[in-house]
């Protein structure tokens, strides 16, 4: 088999791309975990309110839709970690099974092997490439510096492997760190989290 002959660019653009970012139904798009859609439709809702807030000359504090928001995020924040806290179990007993219905475990574990080792190989060459040497050469400043405050947010990772979920830590881990303004880490780490797939890009 070779490339589809039957796809043309603006089918693969309109339903790759842009079905993608547009949705008929933001609410789907929560429940399907499309976060493109969302983020896309975040970006828009937030210039709208901001609009409307600047119109009216309503300060933030004062906006029901604002505060209604805030408190949202507070629960559905609490909600995520909690359900981050049992995540290990969770992943622990998903392998568990799946290491209890292998008839031949040396192989199945030669084979795991050498993927985790290959996807262990270019992860550390993209950790050293990218987050030391590009951060080094981009901000003049030390990288660990600023890297150790995310240790957080990467043992998170490791445990329940979903960018999704670990954003409420990822965003504690930036204000920690004192180098990124509120505004610029709710805006690109939730971006970040659904179109910074590097990771998985690797794996794969």
């Amino acid at each position: 088999s070779g490339p589809r002959s039957d796809i043309s660019m603006s089918d693969t653009v309109y339903d790759g791309v842009f079905r993608k970012l547009i949705t008929s139904n933001i609410f789907e798009s929560f429940v399907e975990a499309n976060f493109a859609a969302v983020v896309f439709f975040a970006i828009f809702f937030g210039a709208a309110m901001a609009r409307v807030l600047t119109t009216r000359k309503l300060h933030p504090n004062n906006s029901i839709v604002v505060g209604f928001l805030k408190e949202s995020e507070d629960i559905l924040i609490t909600l995520i970690n909690w359900v981050i806290m049992i995540t290990p179990f969770a992943v622990f007993s998903l392998i568990a099974n799946a290491i209890g219905k292998q008839s031949d475990l040396k192989d199945s574990f030669a084979n795991v092997g050498y993927l985790v080792a290959a996807t262990l190989l270019g992860l550390i060459v993209h950790v050293v490439l990218v987050y030391v040497i590009g951060f080094a050469l981009l901000t003049k400043s030390n990288p660990f510096d600023y890297l150790k405050h995310l240790i957080p947010a990467q043992t998170t990772a490791f445990a329940c492997a979903s960018s999704a979920a670990t954003i409420p830590v990822t965003l504690q881990c930036c204000k920690d760190s004192g180098r990124v303004p509120d505004t610029i880490a709710k805006f690109v780490v939730p971006m970040g989290a659904t179109i910074n797939m590097d990771g998985s890009a690797i794996y794969f």
